[in-house]
Order: C-alpha cells, then structure tokens, then sequence
C-alpha cells in the first residue's frame, strides 16, 4: 500500500490513527493544544522509538502552528504571529547556546522551493557585527542545491560549522503536507533535524545531531501537497493511485504567501535569538545603516517598477489578497485576474485608496466619508486600489 506523504509530525500522527481499528492506540506520542497570540499551537512529542516507527518520524519534540489568522489580517496579526513563532522556537532551544548557525535549504529560483533563502533575507545576522550588542551570535548559509554547487548539503553545511562552531543549527526548509488547508499556512518546528526532500521522495543526507554534532532545529513551511494523497481527499479511495510519475500541487497564490511567510519566520527567528528585541526593531537598525526598509523590499519595488507592474487588493471577511496586474490595466481586467466570469459579466468596481482605507480603519468608515466610489469599464487600475467587483452571469 502506498503511503500518504508529509513531513508533518502531526499529520503523520492523523494518518497512522485512521488507518487503525477504533480500538487500536498509539502508544509513545503524547499532544497538546493551546492558544498562543491569537493562533493555534498543537505540540507533538515523540517518546518512544515504536511510536516513530510507526508514523516514520524521528522521535523528538515537534511543534505546529496554525497560520490561518495570518490571512485574515486582523488586530495586529504580523507582530501576534512573530512573537508566537518566537516564543516556541525559543523554547526548543538548549537553556545555553552561543553562536548560532541559521541555514536556508532550498532553491531560490523556485517558488514553492525558495523558502529557506528567503527566511534568510529577513533575518537578522550579527555575527559579524562589533557595534551592536546582540545577545545571539548569528551566522547565516543557504548552500543552494545539488545540481548547482555539485555538493551535498549536508557536506556543506559541516564545513561551516567547522568554521563557525555554533551551538546550534536552525535549519530552515519548504515542506510536503497531507492537508491542502496546511498549504502556506502553517508552521513546523521541531528538534530532531531534518532530512531534506523527504516530504518530495527525494532523500537526501539527514541534518541532526548524529551527522552535525551539535544540536539541530528546523522550521519548515508546507508548499507543495503529493497530488497523489490529494486524490485519496477528493475520490474517498483507500489509497493513493499509481501515478506514471511523481506529481506534486500548491496553491495558486503560493509567490505571495511564500514571501510574506517568509517575512514573518524571518522576523520570529530573530526574535527568538534576540529576545530583547521586537518585531518592530528591525526597522531600527535599517535605519543605523543608513537604510529605510530591507534589501528584498527594495529588490521587490524595483522590479515592479522595471516591468511595469501594480498590485491591488481585494478583501473578505478572513483574509486579504494583493493581485498582480500591468500598469495601465483596466477595471474588467483586472476583475479577469481572480476569475474569468467577473471580468465576463463586469458591472461596476467599488474603489477606495490603500491610504485611505487605512486612515479610515474600516470600510464603513470610508463610505460615510465618501472615499469609496463606483468606477466603471473605462477605469484604469491604481496601485493600492482595494476593490469590490460588482458582477454577474
């Protein structure tokens, strides 16, 4: 029988449980779940050796957390959302640790690959630094990949910490999920290293304790779900089909969530090493260095502007999307980005400036000013225009 894949301790768990008879337990796994911050937090501990064998997981301490809330943007969520990562990252760490070595896996140059690089670019990294005094010595690597550099992550990953000698690796990865609403949308954390590719069928060399060691976390946000173990979701079969090769999906707005979840782990690993800083502090020491936001906003801004690109917003009761359109793209083509049947049966678009809505703080707010107004087929989009399309088919 083909196994379902993830890389999630807590699906594992879930899928060995419902292939069991309702009077058969598993032994050696103890679960808990609490509120942290306004996100849902359930920890998973592997104790005993039969237990890991029988969900394929390492025995350790696992951690998940529930980013949904992220998406619904409400009271606060990014700072709620670091400081929650934070704190149960802080709490996998050993009571006593010095320098620590971050490493982001992945590749850049894919999407649903790029995670690890793009937590390092926002990550805080002082170990090179003498005039800030950080309470964490931190180093960064993103060794790339196999095909590129011709050399094991892992073999790459010994050779600085010959040289670094840190007390701890954090390593930072894209993972498989079993659940599609896991999809960019949640985070795991453990202490038991990882083995990159697992979740994909590609195994690598593990990155643990046995093979480094020195003590080895990871972080991992789930990309990409095995279409595979989608199937057995949407047809109710027993097991997953025989595929003529492997096939793996994602969500249709996996480049925005990647980059702001990336953003967000970023920002909670640094929290995490620094505790005696805030989300917001960051934004200090972009300014001792002369600088007013980060080099990958930048880089982001940049490139819009060279391609000619816009981004609107359109918001729901449980979350906020930007969209990416052309400069000089039109209301009913713009409606065309979410679904082809709003730009087909296009009415009319309600409009209010980003600016405006949030000085208001609500749309209802901004109506009984009268910021938001109706624009029809000839409208040409704005960057930061939120708006609410009026159709019908």
């Amino acid at each position: 029988m083909r196994a379902l894949r993830t890389d999630l301790a807590l699906e594992a768990a879930e899928i060995f449980r419902q292939g069991q008879k309702s009077a058969a337990r598993l032994e050696g796994i103890l679960q808990s779940e609490s509120l942290r911050e306004g996100y849902a937090v359930t920890r998973t501990e592997i104790v005993d050796p039969a237990a890991a064998h029988a969900i394929g997981k390492p025995a350790g301490r696992y951690v998940t957390v529930d980013l949904r809330p992220y998406f619904r943007r409400q009271g606060h969520f990014f700072g709620r959302g670091v400081r929650c990562l934070a704190a149960e990252l802080r709490a996998l760490l050993p009571p006593e640790h010095g320098t620590v070595l971050a490493v982001g896996l992945g590749n850049r140059g894919m999407t649903a690959d790029a995670v690890g690089p793009l937590v390092l670019e926002n990550l805080l990294v002082t170990r090179h630094m003498e005039t800030f005094p950080f309470s964490t010595a931190v180093a960064a690597l993103a060794p790339g990949v196999l095909a590129a550099t011709g050399m094991e992550t892992a073999e790459l990953i010994r050779g600085a910490v010959q040289q670094v000698r840190p007390a701890v690796i954090l390593v930072i990865d894209a993972l498989a999920a079993r659940s599609a609403q896991r999809l960019c949308a949640a985070v795991q954390l453990s202490d038991t290293g990882l083995i990159p590719g697992s979740g994909v069928g590609n195994h690598r060399r593990a990155i643990d304790r046995e093979t480094m060691g020195v003590p080895v976390l990871s972080m991992g946000l789930p990309t990409v779900m095995d279409a595979a173990t989608m199937a057995v979701d949407l047809t109710g079969a027993d097991e997953p089909p025989e595929l003529p090769e492997p096939l793996f999906v994602t969500t249709r707005d996996v480049d925005q969530r990647v980059r702001e979840l990336s953003r967000l782990m970023g920002y909670a690993v640094t929290l995490a090493l620094q505790p005696e800083l805030e989300p917001e502090d960051k934004l200090m020491f972009l300014e001792e260095l002369g600088l007013e936001e980060s080099g990958l906003d930048r880089m982001i801004k940049c490139s819009y502007e060279l391609l000619g690109l816009i981004s609107f917003l359109t918001c729901g009761s449980d979350e906020c999307r930007a969209w990416t359109i052309r400069r000089g793209t039109k209301a009913p083509q713009a409606a065309g980005k979410i679904h082809s049947d709003f730009e087909r049966g296009f009415i009319r678009a309600e409009i209010v400036a980003f600016d405006d809505l949030k000085a208001c703080g609500s749309m209802a707010a901004a109506k009984e000013k009268g910021l938001v107004r109706s624009e029809g087929k000839d409208y040409v989009m704005h960057d930061g225009d939120v708006t609410l399309f009026r159709f019908n088919v």
